[in-house]
Formats: C-alpha cells, structure tokens, sequence
C-alpha cells in the first residue's frame, strides 16, 4: 500500500476496532502453557480500553528499522515511513503501510523513532510495550 492511498481517519477507526476485537475475543491459555500468570479477559479489556485511549490522528513519519527481533531474511531494516497511530511516551504504534503492518516503536530524547522488530496486529503489537 502506497502512503497516498493511506485514509488516515480510516486507518484510526481500522485500529480502534482490531482494538476492541480483540478483547472480545480474547481467552486466556491455558496455565500450563505459559511463563507466568496468563491475563483474565477482564484485565485484556482493561489494557484494550487503556490503549483506545492513547490513539491519536493518524500523521505520517519516518522511523529506523533494525528489526532485530526477526530472522535476518525477513527484516525490513533502514529508514522507512509509516503513520502513527497511538502513543504512549515514549513507545509508538505506527503502521508501516509498506510492509501492510504494525510495528512498536521506540522515539528518543532526540524525537527520532526507532523499531526492532516487534511488527503484526494492532492489538498485540501495542500491548507489548
């Protein structure tokens, strides 16, 4: 996808829904398959309604890519452009309309953005940070 052909207001209502969708759909796995306590779904909406909270109108930027995080034959590195979509200081939740996806993003002192490869859904992009 082009950022020309980027809808900023539809991009906005795009995320808020995978928001809230996830939340409705969310079930917690199973204890024995996790490290820790799994979230209750009440405690996922809670987190859901905390992060509607934080988007923001959708405005284009450029960010680094590292992507450390992904095997080396899938990285997107370099500078790339995106919109972003919600913040919450210092982390952004852009959406890099080239690679069709979420990326958490890291913005310095300095005002620069920086990812390393925490890329996918709205929702659980965000809530990783």
């Amino acid at each position: 996808m082009q950022l020309t052909k980027v809808d900023p207001m539809a991009l906005r209502q795009r995320v808020e829904a995978e928001f809230h969708g996830y939340a409705q759909c969310y079930e917690a796995p199973p204890t024995s398959t996790t490290v820790g306590t799994p979230w209750t779904k009440e405690k996922v909406k809670i987190e859901v309604d905390r992060m509607a909270a934080l988007l923001v109108d959708p405005y284009p930027v450029h960010y680094e890519s590292g992507d450390e995080m992904v095997p080396s034959e899938q990285r997107l590195v370099g500078r790339r452009s995106a919109f972003v979509v919600a913040e919450d200081d210092p982390y952004v939740l852009l959406f890099d309309h080239d690679a069709e996806d979420f990326v958490l993003a890291y913005r310095s002192d300095d005002g620069q953005l920086s990812a390393w490869g925490l890329r996918g859904d709205a929702a659980s992009t965000f809530l990783a940070r």
